[in-house]
């Protein structure tokens, strides 16, 4: 008898020890950012008291605290699932503690399942708190609050930010891979010229018939009539297929008239340098390969306006009534607008990124930053379009400028860095009355201001007679 009232005693126990059937079972390694593992407690704090939802309606614990040597979570480590808690909504206040009780990181989550394996976690800031819970074992998006800093590789199957995404250096740090290459990358602009790579294959046209439309009734060789054109894009390995067919009658009764086609699909963006126009009298076809109009532009004072990658302040920065003047030890060809990095200044009220509010001339400018009246002194400025080219060109507004166009400078004389090539327009800005115009790309790294000579020229193909 006394047997068997120690057996069922046993058996009891071991019953009240073992986790319920709805436990979610924990595994997983930790380690230090250095790579070292951890050794101390995984501490989990439950948000608000609360019972399984089941029939038994056992109270759970507020406060679970397993063991974490040598980078290994303890055997046999358990928690209850937030999914079969009641009320619901808890969540886990979770903190990673080493054995000198110094907080490696304090996250907070949602537990479903009846497994979570946390694989190899390293923390990479210390206190890191996320406001809202980080569900754990589901399949839904998560949101994360950052920032947040991977000191190894991530995987993941979809990735939604809601800010920038940058490297940690400048020019050290590859997107994709030689074997593990991008299919298609999509972006509103570049912010130099798109190199179409050495990668097999054709590029992939828009869905979208190009934009037509009469740019001038003289100048050209174009009769009155309808015409129906396509595009194709090339890039290193060939001629993509066409693109859907865009119709236009001209009516101009010059009998020289100019067509100026718009690509509607950004494709200058997808790594195709170069296309092709093909226009016929026949819709569906055949069509006829065009042959571009280039107009030729001269610049409104034959100067070149790059802005420097950064320049030092001459003095003092002053402010008064929350606006800032300062002078730039060497021009900094910066315009109202345009945004800059103040940074380095004895009183670091003044730093910070800023936009210009007026450039009186090359080498002053003044911003708006809230702070005291008073000046601060070794301050640098680094213009947001540092190595950036400007130039100020006279009647074009209506000539088909446009961002990605490619344009080719020539007869600039006297610059450091040669503004002469080809290049591809990173933004643009176009005035009706007085027609006027200004492209910025993307050249050199020197300031200044002047350079050019008498014989500067810009052009760019913007329309075709027929071919």
């Amino acid at each position: 008898m006394l047997k068997t009232l120690q057996f069922a005693r046993a058996l009891l126990l071991t019953l009240i020890m073992l986790p319920a059937v709805w436990a979610t079972d924990l595994t997983g390694t930790f380690r230090k950012p250095d790579g070292t593992p951890v050794s101390g407690k995984l501490i989990f704090l439950l948000s608000q008291p609360a019972r399984l939802s089941d029939s038994s309606a056992q109270v759970v614990p507020m406060v679970k605290i397993f063991t974490v040597t040598n980078g290994q979570l303890e055997p046999g480590a358990f928690i209850y699932g937030n999914d079969v808690l009641v009320p619901a909504g808890t969540h886990y206040l979770v903190r990673l503690v080493d054995d000198s009780n110094n907080l490696l990181f304090e996250q907070k989550w949602s537990i479903q399942g009846a497994t979570l394996d946390l694989g190899t976690m390293t923390p990479t800031t210390a206190g890191v708190v996320l406001p809202d819970p980080l569900v754990k074992n589901t399949t839904t998006s998560q949101a994360v609050q950052g920032p947040v800093t991977f000191s190894g590789g991530i995987t993941t199957a979809s990735l939604l930010l809601s800010g920038n995404l940058g490297p940690t250096a400048d020019s050290t740090f590859d997107l994709g891979s030689g074997t593990s290459r991008w299919r298609e990358v999509q972006a509103e602009r570049w912010g130099g010229v798109v190199s179409p790579g050495t990668s097999s294959g054709l590029v992939t046209p828009t869905p979208s018939a190009p934009g037509m439309s009469q740019e001038s009734s003289t100048g050209g060789s174009i009769a009155d009539g309808t015409y129906y054109c396509v595009t194709t894009l090339v890039n290193l390995n060939g001629e993509s297929t066409p693109t859907p067919q865009q119709t236009l009658t001209i009516s101009a009764g010059t009998g020289a008239a100019q067509i100026q086609l718009a690509l509607t699909g950004r494709e200058w963006m997808t790594g195709a340098p170069w296309f092709k126009v093909y226009c016929g009298t026949t819709s569906g076809g055949p069509y006829f390969l065009q042959t571009p109009k280039s107009h030729t532009f001269t610049m409104d004072n034959n100067t070149v306006r790059r802005r420097p990658t950064s320049v030092a302040i001459s003095g003092s920065a002053t402010r008064a009534s929350n606006i800032v003047s300062i002078t730039t030890a060497s021009q900094h060809n910066m315009s109202p607008g345009e945004t800059f990095l103040m940074s380095g200044c004895s009183d670091s009220t003044y730093n910070g990124t800023v936009t210009v509010a007026t450039a009186p001339t090359n080498t002053t400018l003044t911003y708006f930053k809230a702070g005291s009246d008073g000046s601060t002194t070794g301050c640098t400025v680094t213009p947001q379009l540092g190595g950036f080219v400007t130039l100020t060109l006279t009647g074009t507004a209506s000539l088909g400028v446009s961002d990605g166009k490619l344009i080719t400078v020539a007869g600039a004389t006297g610059c450091s860095s040669n503004p002469n090539g080809t290049f591809r327009v990173y933004s643009h800005t176009a005035v009706a009355s007085p027609a006027s115009a200004s492209v910025t790309f993307k050249q050199g790294s020197g300031a200044e201001s002047g350079c050019g000579g008498s014989a500067i020229t810009v052009s760019w193909s913007t329309g075709f007679v027929a071919g």
